[in-house]
């Protein structure tokens, strides 16, 4: 089996970067976890919300090395929740907004 151009992990959370037949790059995402009871490790496709900010910023390492070493573009996100309050205004503002004439 080939191995992974590069990894990142964070406490049985990794992401692996793989060369494609094309000459591109992917990626695939897994959750390793051991039952207490096991003797074997497991995956898992759930994920737990602390696990999701540590996933966020391991898709943020990936996606700023495959912007580094293959020039890809970095896709930009906010990963802050949105106040209910504040989304209420913006949707307002929008709907208000929507028959200015230019």
């Amino acid at each position: 089996m080939a191995r992974p151009l590069q990894t990142w992990k964070n406490k049985g959370l990794d992401i692996a970067a793989w060369p494609t037949k094309n000459g591109g790059i992917s990626f695939t995402i897994r959750k390793t976890f051991k039952p207490k009871d096991a003797t074997e490790w497991q995956e898992s496709k759930s994920y737990f919300p602390n696990e999701l900010a540590m996933l966020a910023d391991l898709i943020k390492q990936a996606t700023t090395w495959a912007h580094e070493e293959f020039g890809e573009p970095v896709a930009s996100f906010d990963t802050r929740p949105v106040n209910p309050k504040v989304a209420a205004i913006v949707k307002a503002v929008v709907e208000d907004d929507l028959d200015i004439p230019f």
